[in-house]
C-alpha cells in the first residue's frame, strides 16, 4: 500500500511539474530539421519532446546492450551444456574402452568431438583405442591429425611417438619426443622413452646425454647408471684406436667390475702384442671380482708360455672367495680339462651343487680317468659321452633376472641389463 500510495505522488508531482512547465513557457518557438521543414510549437512542449526523444534514445541503448548481454549468456549456456554432454560422453566412452567395446568408445569420442572441440586428452584417448585393439597406424594417423589441428602439445606428441616405435619408425619417434622435451626437459616419461628409441635407433652418442640428465634425475638408481655405462660401452665399441681405448677405460675408472669394457680392452691390448698387460689387467680384475668370461678369457691368454698361472690364480681365489660356488665349478672345469682329475674331483666333492654341469663334469672326470687307467664301465663312459655331447646346459646367468645364456654377451637379452652376466657361470 506504502509502495502504490508513493507512486501515486510521483505521478503528481510530475504531472504538476509537467503542467508548470507549460505555463510557465507559453512563447513558441521554431524547431527547423532542415532548410525546407520547420515546425513551431511551446518552448514547454519542445523541452517535453526533447526529454523522451532522450529517453528514448537511453532505452533502445540499453535495450541494445542487454540484448548482447543476452547473446553472449545464450552463447555460453550454450558451449556450457556442449561440454558438459561431451564430458558425459568422454567418460562413457572410455568406460566402453576399458570394457573392450573399443568401436563404439570411437564413435562416442567423435560425437564427442563434434558437440564441443576436441582437446589433446581426447584425441590421445581415441588413439589409446586403436593402441589396444593393437592397430598402431591408425592411432599413428589420428595423431597426425591432431598434431595439425591441435599443434605441437607434448601429449600428442609422447603418443604420437609411442605409435611410431610401434611401428619400428625410430626416426619419427625420436623427433617428436624431441619436440615433447621442450616444453617438459625434465619429464622422466619423456626422457625414458628418448633414451629407449636411441637405444634402439643405435644412436649411442645422444643416448648417452639422455642418460646423463636421467642419472641426474636418480643418482641413486643403480640400473639408471649401468644404462649411462652401457651407452658409453656401445659408443666406445663404435669407434676406433686411441679413441675407442679412452672411451673404454673412462668406463673402468667410473666402474671398475664392469667386465664388457674390461675384456675388451684386453682383448685389444692381446691383438697388439701387448698380451702380458692384457693378462695383468684381467687377474687384477678376477682377484677383486671372480667373473666366469674374463676367467676364461685369462684362460685363453694363458695357454702356452702362461700356462702355469692358472692354476696359481684359481688357488688365490679359491682361497679368498671360498664360500664362491660358481667359482669352484670353474676351477674344476679347467683343472678337469688341464689332467688335475683329483683337484676338480675334491672341488667338487666340497660344491653343494647339483645340476647338470656338474653331472657332466664328474662324467668327464671318470672319461678322463679311464683313458688314463682307472677302472670305469663301458656303460658310465657311453654315458659320459652321451652326456658330454648333449652339452651342459646354460653356462652364464644374469645377476639381475637370472636368465640363462650359452654364450656371454654384454648384455642381458632378456632384461637388457650390461655386463650382468658375469657373475653366475657354471
Amino acid at each position: 500500500m506504502f509502495r502504490r500510495t508513493l507512486l501515486f505522488v510521483v505521478l503528481l508531482l510530475m504531472a504538476g511539474a509537467i503542467a508548470a512547465l507549460l505555463h510557465l513557457n507559453p512563447d513558441k518557438a521554431r524547431f527547423s530539421l532542415g532548410t525546407e521543414w520547420a515546425v513551431e510549437l511551446p518552448v514547454g512542449v519542445l523541452v517535453l519532446l526533447s526529454l523522451c526523444a532522450g529517453a528514448l534514445a537511453i532505452f533502445v541503448l540499453a535495450l541494445i546492450h542487454e540484448g548482447r548481454n543476452a547473446l553472449r549468456a545464450w552463447r555460453v549456456n550454450r558451449e556450457v551444456r556442449a561440454a558438459a554432454w561431451s564430458l558425459s560422453a568422454r567418460s562413457e566412452a572410455r568406460s566402453l574402452a576399458l570394457s573392450g567395446d573399443y568401436a563404439r568408445a570411437r564413435a562416442l569420442f567423435t560425437k564427442a568431438a563434434k558437440k564441443h572441440e576436441p582437446d589433446p586428452g581426447q584425441v590421445v584417448d581415441m588413439a589409446d583405442t586403436w593402441f589396444e585393439e593393437g592397430r598402431p597406424d591408425q592411432a599413428r594417423k589420428l595423431l597426425e591429425d591432431g598434431l595439425k589441428d591441435l599443434g605441437n602439445d607434448p601429449l600428442l606428441l609422447f603418443s604420437y611417438a609411442r605409435a611410431c616405435s610401434l611401428l619400428d619408425d625410430h626416426t619419427t619417434a625420436v623427433s617428436a619426443l624431441g619436440r615433447a622435451r621442450a616444453s617438459y626437459p625434465d619429464s622422466p616419461r619423456v626422457l625414458e622413452m628418448l633414451r629407449d628409441e636411441l637405444f634402439a635407433a643405435a644412436d649411442w652418442d645422444a643416448a648417452e646425454q639422455v642418460q646423463q640428465r636421467l642419472v641426474r634425475i636418480r643418482p641413486d638408481d643403480d640400473d639408471e647408471r649401468n644404462r649411462l655405462l652401457g651407452a658409453r660401452f656401445e659408443k666406445a665399441m663404435q669407434s676406433q684406436g686411441e679413441l675407442r681405448e679412452a672411451l673404454l677405460r673412462s668406463i673402468t675408472d667410473s666402474d671398475p667390475d664392469f667386465s664388457a669394457a674390461l675384456l675388451e680392452r684386453a682383448r685389444a691390448l692381446a691383438t697388439s702384442d701387448h698380451q702380458r698387460q692384457a693378462t695383468r689387467l684381467l687377474e687384477k680384475a678376477v682377484l677383486r671380482k671372480p667373473t666366469a668370461i674374463l676367467l676364461r678369457e685369462l684362460e685363453l691368454l694363458a695357454d702356452g708360455d702362461q700356462a702355469g698361472r692358472m692354476p696359481k690364480l684359481y688357488g688365490k681365489l679359491l682361497a679368498r672367495y671360498p664360500d664362491e660356488q660358481s667359482l669352484a665349478l670353474l676351477a674344476a672345469r679347467y683343472y678337469a680339462g688341464h689332467s688335475q682329475a683329483d683337484t676338480a674331483r675334491e672341488l667338487l666333492e666340497k660344491t653343494a651343487v647339483d645340476n647338470d654341469t656338474v653331472k657332466t663334469l664328474w662324467l668327464q672326470i671318470e672319461t678322463g680317468s679311464s683313458a688314463s687307467g682307472n677302472a670305469v664301465s663301458s656303460d658310465a663312459g657311453s654315458n659320459g659321452n652321451a652326456a658330454i655331447a648333449d652339452g651342459p646346459g646354460p653356462v652364464f646367468a644374469c645377476s639381475a633376472c637370472s636368465a640363462g645364456s650359452s654364450e656371454w654377451t654384454p648384455r642381458c637379452s632378456c632384461c637388457g641389463r650390461w655386463s650382468s652376466l658375469d657373475t653366475a657361470a657354471t
